[in-house]
């Protein structure tokens, strides 16, 4: 009975598009060097998958220190894409940074509580 029950649960929340689970999405660097890094940007592409709410999105640079920059406030869409709200494959954003050397670029989805991308780069370039 436990059984039955269980399944028709994960079933029932299947077919009501209620499953939680992390977004499905690939972000890449910038078209000339394929790094989130260079030199005083950083440029996040969508290269496919689902669509995401800007307002849930925060970029981490670490180095020493953290600059979190949510998404929907700070840089720029290329083009003015990301206007809809969404980021969405295809979509270019840039933000000019003051850290330097090595570290990291971390994009957080607060919608879903995850991390969906991580990036050890150089900061200078």
């Amino acid at each position: 009975m436990i059984a039955v029950t269980l399944v028709g649960t994960v079933v029932l929340s299947s077919l009501l598009g209620t499953t939680d689970r992390e977004p499905q999405v690939a972000i890449g660097g910038d078209f000339g060097t394929g790094s989130v890094c260079d030199g005083g940007n950083v440029t996040l592409r969508h290269a496919g998958g689902d669509s995401l709410s800007v307002a849930d999105l925060t970029v981490i640079l670490r180095n020493g220190g953290e600059d979190r920059v949510a998404m929907a406030v700070n840089g720029t869409f290329v083009g003015g894409q990301g206007e809809s709200g969404r980021f969405s494959a295809g979509d270019i954003w840039t933000y000019n940074h003051s850290q330097s050397g090595l570290g990291r670029v971390n994009v957080l989805d607060r919608g879903s509580e995850t991390t969906i991308y991580t990036e050890r780069c150089d900061f200078d370039g």
